[in-house]
């Protein structure tokens, strides 16, 4: 049994480049469906040994409510959403589109099988993935991180996309990516047809630009997406975009795993070492008395306030109702999740 040396944060998927090197075929709440079935399934493919891996498919358990609340699917029509993972089923995707892994091309179903049993209390779906796609979400050479609380931000299956190829070509240790990609390369891997935005300035438009903003809006990423120009003047052409992105300051630590030893000197860290990040709300350090700031940023979830209480953090502080502020406009009505998800990482 292999054994992950590092603990991961929860809801951080790291997915191998080829599943993202796919053609966007899916609806936004299939890709948000599929990844949170991989981020599910790999702690199980990792404990197989090569050979189980590699020729039998594993079933997968996983409660209906949890699909659900990871696309944000607030409805009681389950024929819908059996409808949605069905096509999961039968949606084949072409691998590795962009070649960078250059040895290695094929094609697989995004599911290979699911089953949803209706019991009393709830309902159960199992799935699997094809061997060749269990393989490569198990042992990915080369792999993007994924936050998906991050990506539940997101609107439109374009720019989510967008979002996770610009994470595949973004370097953490320096926290910068460029990636120069042809238009062709880039409606091929959005899925769009030939007779669709045939003028480049409204593949621009409403495509790239679109993107481009909501991903610097909603995600914790920066991006500029600038036209590629052939040509002089007026005669000039679009014929490529290039990518230029890094993470938020604010987020770059989450990308940057470390190991949690039990001693009490790590009991003093905040969360990913934030003694030394100025702008992490769970910074440790002794804060001068401030007044408190008019209209009050208040967290009604019982487990957060106590967690609170008990490391002698204080929410009425300008210095952390500020983050507050800033976090609650990037995740609005799934403010106080995010908050629970940075607080099971801390403990």
């Amino acid at each position: 049994m292999k054994i992950n040396q590092q603990i991961e944060p929860v809801n951080f998927l790291n997915l191998n480049s080829g599943a993202i090197h796919v053609e966007n075929k899916t609806s936004i709440k299939q890709r948000l469906a599929w990844l949170f079935l991989a981020w599910k399934a790999i702690p199980v493919l990792k404990s197989l040994n090569q050979e189980d891996l590699s020729n039998k498919m594993v079933k997968i358990k996983v409660d209906l409510s949890e699909i659900k609340d990871s696309i944000s699917y607030e409805s009681n029509n389950h024929i819908h959403l059996r409808n949605l993972l069905e096509d999961l089923v039968t949606t084949k995707v072409t691998w590795n589109i962009f070649n960078k892994e250059t040895n290695i091309w094929g094609a697989s179903g995004l599911l290979a099988f699911f089953e949803i049993e209706s019991r009393k209390d709830k309902a159960i779906c199992t799935y699997s993935f094809s061997p060749f796609l269990q393989d490569k979400l198990a042992n990915p050479e080369m792999y993007a991180r994924i936050n998906l609380m991050i990506t539940k931000n997101i609107t439109s299956k374009n720019t989510l996309a967008i979002y996770c190829i610009a994470l595949d070509y973004l370097q953490i240790k320096n926290n910068f990516g460029q990636k120069h990609f042809t238009i062709e390369e880039l409606k091929s891997y959005l899925n769009l047809k030939d007779n669709e935005y045939k003028n480049i300035g409204d593949f621009y438009k409403w495509i790239i630009k679109n993107s481009e903003e909501e991903i610097n809006k909603n995600t914790d990423m920066d991006i500029l997406i600038e036209p590629k120009r052939e040509g002089l003047g007026k005669r000039s052409k679009i014929i490529g975009f290039t990518f230029k992105m890094k993470i938020k300051e604010s987020f770059i630590n989450f990308y940057k795993p470390s190991k949690i030893a039990n001693s009490n000197q790590n009991k003093q860290l905040s969360l990913f070492e934030a003694s030394q990040t100025k702008n992490t709300i769970f910074k440790k350090s002794v804060i001068k008395k401030e007044p408190e700031p008019k209209n009050l940023i208040k967290i009604s979830n019982e487990k957060l306030r106590v967690f609170y209480a008990e490391n002698n953090i204080s929410m009425t502080t300008k210095t952390v109702q500020d983050k507050l502020v800033e976090l609650k406009d990037t995740f609005q009505d799934r403010f106080e999740n995010y908050l629970l998800f940075l607080m099971n990482y801390t403990n």
